[in-house]
């Protein structure tokens, strides 16, 4: 959780990731809705016409751009057929007739975003931290994993070098036995992957 954001004000969780280690603690009881769809948003969809309600289409905009983010525009391997309902209702609703040429500017959009942040930027803006514990002498490890999703990886590699030394300083930083930043092609569906010991 953001550090600007008070525990006390949580009053409820929509999620689609994994409960970890460094979740959330509660003094009351809260809404709790997880499940393992490809996006966050497809749960808010299904919710709002489970109850039959229909999102504006802005609501609606928002929430189909949201799941085609997550899911790499429904090629994603955590992309289920809920997600792929909702698109398609979503995309109704939005008024959007070419659902890959959305995707399309929404990748580019994001990839040129992206040439322009800083190496902390980059290594931090998608990171997510893991607690693993080994058999052997009960040891624990603290792995920590960033992401950046591009059209153009090339851009980023290209910065390899100042990025590993930024993903060194962050690790030491955060205390991070393991610190990958994987550089994803959504356009070719690749990845390569940069560390440092």
């Amino acid at each position: 959780v953001n550090p600007a954001i008070p525990q006390k004000r949580i009053v409820g969780v929509i999620d689609h990731h994994a409960l970890q280690s460094e979740t959330i603690v509660t003094e009351m009881p809260i809404f709790i809705d997880i499940r393992p769809w490809g996006s966050m948003s497809t749960i808010i969809a299904h919710g709002y016409l489970t109850r039959g309600r229909k999102p504006s289409p802005p609501i609606a905009g928002m929430l189909l751009c949201a799941i085609i983010s997550d899911t790499l525009n429904l090629q994603g391997p955590t992309t289920t057929n809920f997600d792929r309902s909702m698109v398609s209702i979503l995309a109704i609703l939005a008024g959007v007739e070419d659902i890959n040429l959305l995707s399309s500017q929404q990748f580019k959009a994001k990839s040129r975003e992206l040439a322009g942040l800083s190496p902390t930027q980059l290594v931090c803006g998608d990171q997510k931290v893991f607690k693993l514990k080994a058999d052997v002498a009960s040891a624990e490890y603290k792995l920590g994993f960033a992401v950046v999703e591009t059209t153009d990886d090339a851009i980023i590699l290209d910065r390899s070098a100042e990025l590993l030394v930024e993903i060194a300083a962050v690790k030491a930083d955060r205390e991070l036995d393991f610190l990958f930043f994987a550089v994803v092609n959504i356009v070719d569906m690749r990845s390569n992957l940069l560390l440092c010991e």
